[in-house]
């Protein structure tokens, strides 16, 4: 910034600082909002001057036009370099305005009309015709004329659902492949072979991802250092089975007894060896710990009862049951 525009901006915000009262400044900020009002529109209608001063010619592709012909509306977007350094914006902010104020002028003819009524400013105009470049010339005037109807843009949210009932109306193969396209990828197969393996493939999260492959290096350099001969494919992969058999058999607590939220969920049953009879309770562990734990409670109870003579309430549940 040069030294007069320094001394400029300096000057302004003293003039604002001895403005008097509350309510001056107030009086002061409708003033700016309608100067920016009115300068928002004169540079929206600025841009449809360009856009439609610019139109698309064989001569475009001499110049390395790289106009989207896929749209609704079109340009020659040379005027977009023009445009932005006049105005300082990014070659894309740029090309948006251009692009949002043609499809505004052109396509959405009742929202125009509001917005030369000066009963839609021109940003809200620009939101709508972001989520309409898109679409056909029928499912374009669905939404202008819905937009029209309501009398009052409700936001972003208001607007995507006005253009997605637009396209299930008029766009049903668009919509879709779109559906299609936004639907959530995470997925996990699981292909069993014929030779004793199986193949895994899965989408999972970036996180996941990464720390699946720090998991995977670690147990492979863990191998190796152990006296592996296998290559580096087959330890990793050995890392992943070691992964995949953790989640099934938990690491035992303290004493070598599972810890109560693994009691609950290890399943019991003949298999476990010290449960034959498959015998134990459920939530128990079903092997020697859960035996040991009932013996303890056994215990614990006839003690009790010899203490307490069998006469507590305690005692007479358990008699119950």
């Amino acid at each position: 910034m040069s030294t007069k525009a320094a001394r400029q901006m300096r000057a302004r915000r003293a003039e604002i600082a001895s403005i008097a009262s509350e309510d001056a400044v107030l009086d002061r900020v409708r003033q700016v909002r309608k100067v920016q009002a009115g300068a928002e529109a004169d540079l929206f209608f600025l841009a449809i001057e360009i856009a439609q001063r610019s139109p698309v010619t064989e001569e475009c592709g001499a110049w390395s036009c790289h106009t989207d012909l896929a749209l609704g509306v079109s340009y020659c977007d040379s005027a977009a370099n023009w445009f932005a350094a006049v105005t300082g914006f990014s070659t894309d902010a740029a090309q948006a305005m251009l692009l949002e104020a043609l499809e505004v002028a052109e396509r959405l003819p009742l929202l125009y009309g509001r917005v030369l009524d000066g009963r839609t400013r021109a940003h809200t105009a620009r939101l709508v015709a972001e989520q309409t470049l898109g679409l056909t010339v029928e499912a374009a005037r669905f939404v202008d004329v819905q937009v029209a109807a309501a009398g009052a843009i409700r936001g972003r949210y208001a607007i995507k659902g006005l253009v997605r009932e637009a396209m299930i109306t008029h766009m049903p193969d668009q919509y879709a492949d779109l559906q299609r396209a936004q639907a959530d990828p995470r997925r996990a197969d699981v292909h069993i072979g014929t030779d004793g393996t199986g193949r895994i493939d899965a989408i999972v999260s970036t996180f996941a991802a990464l720390d699946l492959e720090q998991s995977l290096a670690f147990g492979a350099a863990q191998l190796k250092a152990a006296g592996s001969g296998e290559v580096l494919d087959a330890r990793r992969s050995l890392t992943f089975e070691g992964i995949i058999a953790a989640t099934h058999h938990p690491a035992p607590g303290p004493a070598g007894r599972l810890r109560p939220d693994q009691r609950a969920t290890r399943p019991a049953g003949p298999a476990d060896p010290g449960d034959p009879a498959g015998t134990a309770r459920p939530g128990t562990g079903g092997g020697g710990a859960g035996l040991h734990e009932q013996h303890e409670q056994h215990g614990r109870h006839s003690r009790h009862r010899r203490r307490c003579g069998h006469g507590c309430g305690r005692c007479s549940r358990s008699d119950s049951r």
